[in-house]
């Protein structure tokens, strides 16, 4: 319980010091994501972004404003009931979806503490099942270490740099 206050606190402290890092999220789905299960994909996505939304706002009293989703030009046909207009490509994305060979989202963090990340991957293959409560926090928690510029406060055991223990 300890480690949740710290970083709640920290999390606080750092969205109460810098401009609403959440005012807009930017989420581009790239071309190689078929189509056929956007319906899926885009209903997954809303309930991702809703959860983190609560959270984020049950720990700093923000909330995610506005939320942009790039989609592909192939979608434009597909039976998404969506409205496909073309704009201009954002310079950066908070979220990526594309298929990756990974199982969980996994930010990229280029910069020391406080300085925000490159994004975070969405694999889309997590988007076409159920959402778990697993990649809900996965998801938020790469989100706002994204956000935020925040790292892990734990080690990783497969990890000779950074273990869990030091003995």
């Amino acid at each position: 319980m300890n480690k949740m206050k710290l970083i709640l606190v920290t999390l606080f402290t750092l969205a109460s010091g810098q401009k609403r890092a959440f005012d807009e999220i930017n989420i581009r789905i790239s071309k190689n994501v078929p189509s056929t299960n956007c319906v899926q994909v885009l209903d997954n996505l809303q309930a991702l972004l809703t959860s983190s939304s609560a959270k984020f706002h049950s720990a700093t009293g923000q909330t995610i404003h506005k939320v942009i989703f790039h989609l592909p030009g192939s979608w434009r046909h597909s039976p998404c009931p969506v409205t496909v207009s073309q704009g201009p490509r954002p310079d950066t994305e908070d979220v990526l979806v594309d298929e990756a060979g990974l199982e969980a989202p996994r930010g990229s963090q280029y910069g020391g503490c406080g300085v925000r990340g490159r994004g975070v991957l969405l694999p889309h293959h997590l988007l076409t099942q159920n959402i778990t409560d697993s990649l809900d926090h996965v998801f938020f928690d790469q989100l706002v270490r994204n956000s935020f510029g925040l790292f892990p406060n734990q080690g990783d055991e497969a990890s000779a740099r950074f273990p869990t223990l030091y003995t």
